[in-house]
Parts: C-alpha cells; sequence; structure tokens
C-alpha cells in the first residue's frame, strides 16, 4: 500500500506540474520579458564628450561668450567614436574653434584635439564694411562668377581677430576657384584665405579592362553606395539602353566613368573595411563626379570631383590614384578636424 501510494503521489504531483506549465484553453502564454536594447554607441559617445567639455571647459578654451555646439559623431574602426563641435562667440561663427573628443565603444575618453591655443576676448565691432570687404574679396580672384555676402566672424587666432568671411568663386589662372577670403574687420586687409577646390595633377575602363561596376540598370548611378554617381559637365549621370557602360577608349567620356566609378567603388570599400569609415563622407554617402573637364587638371570643389584629360588629349585623368586622391579631398573635408570648420589645411595632408 505505501508502494502504490507513493507512486499515485508521485503521479498527481507529475499531473499538477503539467497542468501549471501549461496554459488553460485560449489563455495568452507567457513570453519571456525582452533582453533590454544595447545602447547606440554615437549616443554613449556624444552623452560622454558632452559630459568632459561641461566639466572642463578651460581644456576647451571655453570663453564667458563662448557657446558650444556638437555637430556630429563619426564611427571608426574597432568602436572608436569621434565627436565633433563647433563655438560661436559672442553669436559670431568662429573660424578655427571647432574640436574633436575621441571615445572607445563604451564612451570612455581616448584623447581631445584642440586646435585653439587661446580663450577669445575681442570686441565684435567692426570698424570696415561689409560692402569694402566684398570688394577687396573680389579682387583676389580673376574672373569672379559668384561671391556670397561677408560675413562677420571671429578668426580663432591669438585671443581672437574680427573679420568678414566672403566665398568667391570663379576662374584663378584659367583653374576653378572657390575662394574663402578673411578680410580684417578693423583695417580692411586679407589676413587669411583658403580654396575649397583642390587640384591634382561586364563594363570597359582605359584603365583597368573589362571590371564589374555598381550601377542602375540605365544609368551610372550606384544604388548601393548613396550619392556616388557619373556625368558630364551638368552634373547629371549619364543614361543609357542597359548597363554595358564604356568602349575601352581613352577619349570616350562613358569610359571615363566606368574608370571613376570603380576608383570611388573600391575607395569606398576600402575605407570601409581598413577604418570603418562609413562611405566618403563617413556617414553612409558620397559625392558625384564629373568628367570631361576641358582642362589638364582634375579637383574637388567641395560638391563633387571634376576630372579631364592629358596634355595630348588622347585619354582622361581618371585613373585611380587621380581618382583616389580627389576623393581624399573629400573625405578631409567631412571628416572632424579636416579641412572644413577652422584648419583649411587638411591637418597638413
Amino acid at each position: 500500500m505505501r508502494h502504490q501510494t507513493a507512486i499515485g503521489a508521485a503521479a498527481l504531483s507529475v499531473g499538477l506540474a503539467v497542468a501549471m506549465s501549461s496554459p488553460a484553453s485560449g489563455a495568452t502564454p507567457r513570453t519571456a520579458p525582452a533582453a533590454p536594447a544595447r545602447p547606440d554607441p554615437r549616443t554613449v559617445a556624444a552623452a560622454s564628450a558632452d559630459r568632459l567639455v561641461a566639466a572642463k571647459p578651460a581644456a576647451f578654451k571655453k570663453a564667458p561668450k563662448d557657446r558650444i555646439v556638437r555637430r556630429g559623431v563619426t564611427s571608426g574602426l574597432r568602436g572608436l567614436q569621434y565627436v565633433a563641435y563647433e563655438r560661436t562667440y559672442d553669436g559670431l561663427p568662429v573660424y578655427g574653434g571647432d574640436f574633436v573628443v575621441t571615445t572607445n565603444a563604451s564612451g570612455g575618453v581616448l584623447s581631445t584635439s584642440v586646435d585653439q591655443t587661446r580663450t577669445l576676448d575681442v570686441s565684435t565691432k567692426a570698424s570696415v564694411g561689409a560692402a569694402q570687404a566684398a570688394e577687396t574679396s573680389r579682387t583676389r580672384v580673376s574672373k569672379v562668377e559668384t561671391a556670397s555676402t561677408p560675413r562677420l566672424t571671429v578668426l580663432a587666432e591669438g585671443t581672437g581677430r574680427l573679420v568678414y568671411e566672403t566665398v568667391v568663386s570663379g576662374t584663378q589662372k584659367k583653374a576653378p576657384t572657390k575662394l574663402h577670403v578673411f578680410v580684417d574687420a578693423r583695417s580692411g586687409k586679407v589676413v587669411k584665405t583658403y580654396d575649397e577646390v583642390r587640384d591634382a595633377a561586364d563594363d570597359r575602363s582605359y584603365y583597368h579592362g573589362t571590371v564589374d561596376l555598381s550601377t542602375a540598370a540605365t544609368s551610372m548611378t550606384d544604388p548601393q553606395r548613396s550619392g556616388i554617381r557619373c556625368g558630364g559637365q551638368n552634373g547629371s549621370a549619364y543614361t543609357g539602353t542597359d548597363s554595358a557602360w564604356g568602349s575601352g577608349s581613352g577619349t570616350d567620356l562613358e569610359t571615363a566613368c566606368v574608370d571613376a566609378l570603380y576608383a570611388v567603388q573600391k575607395e569606398w570599400d576600402m575605407l570601409g573595411s581598413w577604418l570603418g569609415r562609413n562611405g566618403i563622407n563617413g556617414s553612409g554617402g558620397g559625392f558625384p563626379l564629373r568628367v570631361g573637364l576641358n582642362d589638364v587638371n582634375a579637383y574637388w570643389n567641395g560638391s563633387y570631383t571634376n576630372f579631364g584629360h592629358n596634355q595630348a588629349g588622347t585619354k582622361q585623368a581618371t585613373s585611380v590614384d587621380v581618382v583616389g586622391h580627389e576623393n581624399g579631398h573629400a573625405v578631409f573635408t567631412t571628416t572632424p578636424g579636416g579641412d572644413s570648420g577652422g584648419s583649411g589645411n587638411e591637418k597638413g595632408a
């Protein structure tokens, strides 16, 4: 009896366990709570960098009239994050006041890069008018096409210099230019310039033979890499009835686009695999390429790359080194601490 009772008790226990673990008919089964989402490393980096900037203003040469503005986070290899900042002084933009905070994947600060050497302390009242600054700026370009309205700016030089910044586009020595001219707002003299235009001397390319490009079905636009397209001087991508591009001739501009697209696609992939960079601009995008420039030249102008031809006119300047070089300028332009935001010198590159 004891043996039978023990077996019956065991069976009852098992039955109860099964009954308790099985949902009743029509009842909603319980689900385990979802694991908490991992925080975005970019968000963590931005918060960490913001705390550092707020806690140690002297390290970033922050003046009482400064306002520090975070401009973005660029992700790199092995979880590195680069948090970029700009500043204004008494409401005016500061050229050379940008800086970068680098963190690891968990938000730990690894380093800071601050070009500005002193805290700003300068009057923001101009003695020279904007019209005079514009006229002076235009004299720096031989053939002016457009000129921006002069903008009062603080140059991060010493304790600061009040200047007018004017962007003058046109031609200089037969080459395109997009010149930033800084005119002292007290003396009226030009104190600094920098040019956004950077000079360099089953698809059939001229330089690489038959290659496989990523293009749309009837357009020389890359569907896998945002912003990448190639065409003529009007900025539109070349089109066709199919996706077989180029003749292999050194004078054929469609062939030049094959070479240019091949090179920039390889550069895009290299930046990702070697450096963890997301595209040419670091945020998943790139820039248009133009061919057929009537010049022995190639350049980046801050918005697109443009490629001419060799001295004899027998081939286009779209070899992989030239295309890589010009898009390298684009990389610097769109990288925190690069040629934008204040340094203007591609960090010695």
